[in-house]
């Protein structure tokens, strides 16, 4: 078994310290998101919430501006349709047929499609219910080859809190 990395570690741990603080849910999200993308290899993070049939950008790292004001209907993205449907993180393998959800909105990257590049997408589950995705994508091929799949998980798990939490904060 693969061991936690320190930068894994503080990663998770910010995120509990999160969930307690008395943020406002943007500042969460992109808290989150600017987490997440300091302790892997992303060039690109998004949190995304869902919403009916279609998933909605919350925070981004890394991706164009208009990106925010998007929504992503599962039946035309079967990437995030995909990450949606299974329970655990998914690595999409570098020649994945499936089109890229964020084609022409990674900042470094206009055209996407003409890079190889690696693409992982991470359900948010809260009492087994589907709440959002974390999405994340590198340039380097093999940037997330060395990320323990629990480690993945509990990344999910956590978010998937950090995304519940700030939703009854909201109602409250």
């Amino acid at each position: 078994m693969k061991k936690v990395t320190s930068d894994e570690f503080d990663l998770l741990f910010q995120i509990a310290l999160d969930l307690s603080s008395s943020l406002q849910s943007q500042d969460r999200y992109q808290r989150l998101v600017d987490a997440v993308r300091q302790a892997l290899p992303a060039d690109a993070v998004t949190l995304l919430r869902l919403q009916g049939e279609a998933l909605h950008p919350l925070a981004t790292h890394g991706l164009v501006a208009d990106a925010l004001g998007r929504q992503f209907a599962l039946a035309d993205h079967p990437r995030l349709a995909e990450v949606c449907r299974q329970p655990q993180p998914t690595r999409f393998p570098i020649n994945s047929p499936l089109p890229d959800p964020f084609e022409g909105l990674v900042e470094s990257a206009p055209n996407l499609s003409d890079h190889i590049h690696a693409c992982l997408g991470i359900p948010l589950r809260v009492q087994s219910q589907l709440v959002g995705t974390l999405t994340l994508d590198s340039l380097t091929s093999n940037a997330f080859d060395g990320i323990s799949m629990s480690f993945l998980s509990a990344l999910g798990a956590l978010a998937g809190a950090a995304l519940h939490t700030s939703e009854i904060m909201e109602a409250l």
